[in-house]
Formats: structure tokens, sequence, C-alpha cells
């Protein structure tokens, strides 16, 4: 039975989109991988995509590691993860002023024998110095997330189930709330020292 040009086609493609086994923690190539964008010092959006060999729980190991790893790169301990949903982009960045929101989403792709399901991970994380005393559910601490995944990560074969002290990030990433942190005031602040008699002149003849 003669195979057609299109049947080999699609098993070339397939071939490319599997890669023989299942994607590694690497920086983002065929088989998947790890990206950020920058959207702010502390503030990135992170993503990573596996490919057909590679579990949704692997994947989100994967994306909490990467997380963990480019907040202790940039000097930072914790990280909180948000939608990607209305995160305003601020300084220059190689993507739009707005992106979909987006946490575990799974692709799939038809072919003759059956169907191949992909899974990436997307969020955008905040990160903070150690010193700042912030209490949310939805915040992890990066030393921790980086002894606790590093060593089977590092092995090449992470297991599929996710630490419980990590389940949260199972579920939909909340919307990244309004940024009320202070911001620097255009105006310096009034000298201090001593009073002199010639400021309080005016209040003395009232």
């Amino acid at each position: 039975m003669r195979v057609s040009s299109r049947a080999l086609l699609a098993g070339a493609l397939l071939a490319l989109v599997l890669g023989g086994c299942a994607t590694a923690y690497q920086p983002e190539g065929a088989t998947g991988g790890y990206k950020e964008v920058r959207l702010a010092d502390d503030t990135y959006r992170v993503s990573f995509a596996g490919n057909g060999y590679t579990s949704r729980p692997v994947v989100l190991k994967y994306f909490l590691y990467r997380c963990a790893q480019l907040t202790l790169q940039h000097g930072y301990t914790y990280f909180e993860v948000f939608s990607a949903r209305h995160a305003a982009l601020r300084g220059p960045v190689e993507a739009p002023r707005f992106m979909r929101a987006s946490y575990t989403v799974p692709t799939y792709t038809y072919i003759p024998a059956g169907t191949v399901t992909r899974y990436s991970a997307t969020g955008v994380i905040r990160m903070y110095r150690k010193d700042m005393m912030i209490v949310d559910s939805n915040l992890f601490d990066a030393r921790d997330v980086m002894a606790t995944l590093g060593p089977e990560i590092r092995s090449g074969q992470p297991v599929p189930g996710i630490p419980a002290k990590y389940r949260r990030i199972e579920g939909k990433f909340p919307p990244m709330p309004a940024d009320t942190r202070p911001t620097p005031s255009a105006s310096p602040p009034p000298e201090t020292g001593p009073v002199r008699l010639e400021d309080l002149k005016d209040l003395m003849h009232q």
C-alpha cells in the first residue's frame, strides 16, 4: 500500500511536535520550553510549553520553577502569580500593550491515529524583596521552590505529582490588582530645621 506525501508530511510534523520524549527544562525551542517578557523591573510574563509527552503537572512544575529561578536571578525572594489579563506593559518590551489571560492551556493536534495533547502555562509574576512583609495565599518563596523542585527537575525526570504546598498553582491565576505602590514625589520634601522668628511673622499678626 502506497503512503501519500500528505501522510508522510503529517508524520514528520508529528515527530517534530513530540520530539520523541518529554520536554526538558530548557529555553523555548522546537519541542517546547520556557520564555519570559519583561513588563517592569519586578514584573515578568512567564510561560512554559510542553510537547505531547509532557503532562500537565510537569508543565506546571517547570513553570513554577522558572518563576522562582527568575525571581532569584533578579535579586528578589518572593513572587506572586497573576493572570496576564490587563497586565499593562511598562517599559520597552516586544509584545502588545495588553495580553490575553492564560493559565494552563491544552492544545490538541489531530492525527490519523488519534489526538496529541500539549499543555502550556502562562502567567504574570510580580517579585518582592525579602524584607517585605506580605501575607497572601498566592505568594511563593522562590528559595523554597528551588530547593523543593530543583533535584527532580535537574535529574530530567520530574514526577507527575505537585507537592501539596504548591497545589494552588493548578487553579486559575487571579487578575493582577491595580499597582498601588508609592511613586516618587515630583517635588522634594520641605527642608527641616530650627524655626526662625521670620517664619512666624505672618502668624503673629493674625
